[in-house]
């Protein structure tokens, strides 16, 4: 780290309203943090003339904060290889029966040096596409982090609790949550790039005691609970059937507590007006995930109602199938298409929910989300060179493009915490050549056991108990 100055960048975007867009401005960075911003002439007056600043000509690139995943599974790119895809019906928007046949038998096979190359490939694929945070739903959580840290990537860790089935032999209940709160202690560091979540994942899958503890955990080290929710139709009915006496699905969880500050629910693309409503009343979140609910469950939750209705929502991705920019062109569209009374979004709502609405809803909105001083350097330049989708792109129909055309592009520079990750279109400290041979490997590796496997008609993983009951 020392001083860095973008100058002349022919948009830099500070925030998403509308004066946040400056042409031909500058942003400096001391450190980690950011010292100024605004016209480059006048951040360029504030220079100091004996002091060595390394600088970047930005005169034909766009310059934007780094945009936040609110939801991954870095190393799950692995279900989404064919070997499972042709046991699997694309018609199928069962939740249960996506988890058994495409996301299951992937953990279950890994291992701790398999899941840092895996997480390590997919942490580089969302550097490339402008990710500089994210939060990582992922079993392997030591991996995780090692990866993050290698790759210099800021990170909100949630490992992953189900009691639903063995993804680890002895890898029991009390196990889990004594492993989620030893990564807490281990890793925890609001002032630092690692926080740590607790994280159940669904009320359908786990039993009440692992949800109520994990909450509990939350508690404990004032951090926040996650957990995926109404993700598939199959779960807005069968979840709704067994817990009937309560109210339903949402009422349940209101009982047990789990609707509060702490709480960030994942996709919620079933989610109906009144539960939209409750879930503002209690200080709930929500990240939106639209390119994979629209794959996997034919479905995207109602993101103009939550947004009206005050919900803090954040933007994510759940694979590095899609990335950022990916979601913002799902969230840009797919509500001007779904047939409910309240449709459409601003131009500038996807760029918003990528950046100070995922932020908003780790809590980091006062560190990341907008280029303001005195907030960490997280940044991100596209070079418009080469660049067709974007080559058009006006002041006013910035946002727009970004949201629709950007989703194909690589970035040229990013910064997290003042540290450059990448610079001119490459990795500076990293051998992504090393790591995606590795990563080759480890693929075929997979395909052979999941098809000798299936041949043998063993299942992949060990149920524990069934889905959608009530212990």
């Amino acid at each position: 780290m020392g001083s860095t100055l973008f100058k002349n960048c022919r948009y830099l975007i500070s925030h998403s309203e509308e004066d946040g867009i400056i042409e031909s401005g500058a942003v400096l960075v001391e450190n980690d943090l950011i010292k100024a911003v605004g016209p480059s002439d006048e951040v360029e007056a504030l220079l100091e003339g004996d002091q060595q600043y390394d600088v970047i000509d930005c005169t034909n690139k766009i310059v934007m904060p780094g945009l936040v995943d609110g939801h991954n599974h870095f190393g799950n790119f692995m279900f989404q290889l064919p070997y499972m895809h042709r046991n699997w019906d694309q018609s199928m928007t069962g939740i249960e029966e996506t988890c058994l046949h495409l996301i299951w038998p992937a953990y279950s096979w890994v291992t701790e040096e398999i899941a840092y190359d895996l997480s390590a490939w997919a942490m580089m694929a969302q550097l490339k596409t402008g990710t500089t945070m994210a939060g990582n739903v992922f079993p392997f959580p030591d991996a995780g982090i090692r990866a993050a840290k290698d790759l210099g990537l800021r990170m909100n860790m949630q490992p992953l609790m189900v009691t639903r089935v063995l993804l680890k032999d002895g890898f029991d209940e009390q196990q889990m949550l004594d492993k989620t709160e030893e990564t807490i202690k281990k890793y925890h560091d609001p002032d630092g790039l690692i926080t740590v979540s607790a994280h159940s994942s669904s009320s359908w899958n786990c039993t009440t005691n692992l949800l109520t503890r994990a909450m509990e955990l939350a508690e404990k080290y004032d951090t926040k609970w996650v957990m995926h929710l109404l993700e598939a139709p199959d779960e807005r009915v069968r979840a709704d059937i067994l817990w009937a006496s309560e109210g339903g699905h949402m009422k349940h969880l209101d009982n047990l507590g789990l609707l509060n500050h702490r709480s960030i629910f994942f996709h919620c693309s079933v989610m109906n007006e009144d539960e939209i409503d409750l879930s503002v009343e209690r200080g709930c979140s929500v990240v939106h995930n639209p390119m994979a609910n629209a794959f996997f469950s034919g479905d995207v939750a109602y993101l103009p109602k939550m947004l009206d209705a005050g919900l803090r929502v954040g933007l994510g991705t759940d694979s590095l199938q899609n990335g950022m920019f990916h979601a913002m062109s799902g969230a840009a569209l797919f509500h001007k298409l779904m047939p409910r009374e309240n449709r459409f979004l601003a131009d500038d709502v996807p760029f918003k929910l990528a950046t100070m609405g995922s932020a908003n809803v780790y809590g980091l909105d006062d560190k990341i989300g907008s280029l303001e001083v005195g907030k960490q350097a997280d940044i991100i330049s596209i070079d418009l060179d080469g660049n067709i989708p974007l080559f058009l792109a006006q002041k006013d129909t910035l946002m727009r493009f970004l949201a629709t055309n950007a989703n194909q592009v690589e970035v040229s520079e990013s910064m997290i915490a003042g540290n450059f990750i990448r610079r001119d279109g490459q990795f500076t400290s990293i051998d992504e050549e090393a790591i995606t041979a590795r990563v080759g490997e480890r693929v075929a590796q997979f395909g052979t056991w999941y098809e000798d496997t299936l041949a043998s008609g063993k299942p992949h993983v060990n149920i524990v108990h069934d889905a959608f009951i009530n212990i």
